[in-house]
């Protein structure tokens, strides 16, 4: 293998008789470098896109949900599903909540909102995903208060301890008599999620203000459940599942939000494998610079065979020609895909529409699974597109290279 390995590399470093040989080898390492590289940025970007987007939901959202199929769609029974699922390994937190649709009027500006009614205990949830500009003393319950998104509080034109007319349909099976809820608010605080749909379309009252609102009583919408391990959450939905049977629905995250990655995911593939198509051109212009450099070099291969080299010994040697040029290559767009991706992380110059992608800079992942995933394909194909010359360059007939030298 020594023989071949030096001789390969002699050959490369050689001076050429055909100066285009060089430019096309030169493309070739160019045009891996440019297909390794575009590939890491791209796939960085999207890892990037897909973990950002599992905080902002795993930040705002629960990791399971447990909702009840029947007509007037709440639950009464929660406290003792509650009681139920304490003694459940893997769980965090259990909240009950009421989820409305509300109109929220200040000012002369009116705004559809989802409303939530939370235990005042929430408010500490809130502020694990959420900056919240305010400063609370006791409760959402004790003031009348509300909490709603920065977008929401820019359409309305109100800040902090600024008041609000909310109005809601009551429930069917209400007792009151009007159809209809009116109640003034009291803006204790404005959350910043960083997801513009969020903080324009939601906004926090306290459990017994929503039930009282809606005229449910002592019932919840749902329950809302924390995990330990948000990754493990589709496990213990499932032990719940079990437990509580029809008409109860147990849903996680990972269910409720399957289109999203799932989509993302087929656009990953379907980059990868475009982007991938650069490296094949590049892998095709190897070919080329191998199959000139055999018949550049057919007097020096046939003097090789004549003294004694064998077409194994050939063969290795052309195709480790190939393996430089595609280890070159591809270590190089290595080399400038990380480089790259560190400085869209590091000065985010990229801006994107905030209203759309819920993030306003371009998110890059470094993931080191990526870089080897990426080389490995570029070198299987620069290997695989080396072959056939290497077979043509054994397989050349020594009299006729050495007849006319």
């Amino acid at each position: 293998m020594a023989f071949e390995l030096f001789i390969g590399l002699r050959y490369l470093k050689a001076k050429r008789k055909n100066n285009f040989i060089s430019l096309i080898t030169l493309l070739s390492i160019g045009g891996v470098i440019l297909g390794v590289m575009t590939l890491i940025i791209v796939i960085s970007v999207i890892n990037g896109f897909e973990e950002k987007m599992k905080e902002k939901i795993l930040g705002v959202n629960s990791h399971i949900v447990i909702l009840k199929q029947n007509h007037e769609g709440t639950i009464k029974e929660y406290k003792d599903i509650i009681d139920i699922l304490k003694n459940y390994k893997g769980i965090d937190k259990v909240t009950p909540f009421v989820y409305s649709q509300a109109m929220l009027s200040s000012k002369g500006k009116i705004s559809g909102v989802f409303l939530r009614g939370v235990l005042p205990s929430y408010i500490s949830q809130i502020k694990d995903f959420a900056s919240i500009e305010g400063n609370f003393v006791g409760d959402l319950g004790g003031f009348n208060g509300i909490i709603i998104g920065k977008e929401l509080a820019s359409k309305l034109n109100v800040k902090q301890n600024d008041f609000l007319t909310m109005i809601t349909s009551r429930n069917r099976g209400s007792v009151q008599k009007s159809n209809t809820g009116f109640k003034r608010f009291k803006i204790l605080g404005i959350f910043d999620s960083g997801m513009y749909e969020y903080d324009l379309n939601l906004a926090y009252i306290s459990l017994e203000n929503s039930q009282n609102l809606l005229g449910i009583n002592d019932s919840v919408s749902g329950i809302e459940i924390k995990t330990d391990d948000p990754y493990f959450s589709d496990k213990i939905a499932r032990n719940i599942r079990s437990r509580l049977k029809f008409p109860y629905m147990v849903r996680d995250w990972k269910e409720m939000n399957r289109n999203l990655f799932t989509a993302l995911w087929i656009q990953k593939m379907i980059l990868f494998i475009i982007i991938m198509l650069i490296i094949i051109v590049a892998a095709f212009n190897i070919i080329s610079t191998m199959i000139m450099m055999v018949i550049e070099k057919t007097k020096e291969i046939s003097i090789l065979r004549s003294l004694g080299a064998t077409r194994n010994s050939i063969r290795k040697l052309f195709i480790i020609q190939g393996a430089v040029i595609g280890i070159t290559g591809t270590v190089l767009g290595d080399i400038g895909g990380y480089l790259a991706c560190l400085i869209l992380k590091k000065y985010q110059f990229i801006k994107i529409d905030y209203t759309i992608y819920y993030m306003k800079t371009l998110p890059v992942i470094v993931d080191p699974t990526t870089f080897l995933i990426i080389s490995v394909y570029s070198l299987l194909i620069c290997f695989i597109f080396t072959f056939f010359p290497a077979w043509q360059a054994s397989r050349l007939n020594i009299v006729e290279g050495l007849r006319y030298e």
